[in-house]
């Protein structure tokens, strides 16, 4: 029969534990330590350029308050929105700025007036004497009963430069009249005759842009003729036709 093994146990000591050399560590209370500071200064390095933003805000913002004056009682058909754009225009014409003087406005007022009745008065030199002759008959202007602004632009730009003689002469030949019509760029000219003698005894009034008049007159075929100094197509004068 085999005999079984045999466990056997040996003890060894170890180390003995020594208390003394082993020291537990130790909190310290109210000791002073270094910790990160945060400085703050009172100046400002962006300060100049945040109020540089301030004026372009503002204008913005003006900007915006005024279309949305204009535009909003427009969006809601206000009773504003619907008035006529001339009458809208008079009234805002009425008030007086806070620069003009009430009094100074109120003695311009009769300087405008009267400036207005001086151009009523005057049709003539607001429109040039070649616009209103051209195209008009004699008989329209001269002479007449009722005075026209061709009658008033005729006597004042040709037939008041006339002799007494000439105007006489022209007087005997306004039987049979041709209109002003313009046969040069810058000159309007118009005929009268006797009955039947045009050529013969007939007479011709010319009239320059830069008002300069001019006659030619046939007596039994002599052409007799007159002009303004300054008149410059004297070659057209008495030519044969």
């Amino acid at each position: 029969m085999k005999q079984l093994p045999i466990l056997q146990f040996q003890t060894k000591c170890g180390p003995a534990l020594n208390f003394d050399k082993v020291k537990a560590p130790t909190v310290t209370l109210q000791a002073a330590s270094a910790a990160p500071a945060l400085q703050i200064s009172l100046k400002n390095p962006n300060s100049e350029a945040s109020f540089s933003n301030v004026i372009p805000t503002l204008v913005f913002i003006f900007f915006g308050c005024l279309v949305s004056f204009i535009t909003v009682p427009l969006s809601q058909g206000s009773q504003w929105a619907k008035l006529p754009v001339d009458q809208w225009i008079a009234a805002m014409a009425q008030l007086t700025p806070p620069w003009i003087n009430p009094e100074e406005e109120a003695a311009s007022a009769p300087l405008a007036s009267e400036a207005l009745e001086e151009t009523a008065e005057a049709p003539t030199q607001q429109i040039a004497p070649l616009a209103l002759l051209n195209g008009v008959n004699c008989s329209a202007y001269f002479p007449g009963d009722k005075p026209s602004d061709a009658s008033s632009a005729f006597d004042e730009h040709i037939w008041s430069k006339l002799s007494k003689d000439l105007q006489d002469q022209a007087v005997q030949r306004l039987d049979v009249c041709s209109p002003f019509e313009l046969i040069k760029q810058d000159l309007i000219a118009a005929q009268g005759c006797a009955q039947h003698e045009c050529g013969t005894n007939d007479v011709r009034f010319y009239l320059s842009a830069d008002n300069k008049a001019a006659i030619e007159i046939n007596v039994d075929g002599q052409c007799t003729q007159s002009a303004e100094s300054g008149f410059r197509h004297t070659e057209l004068l008495c030519a044969r036709r």
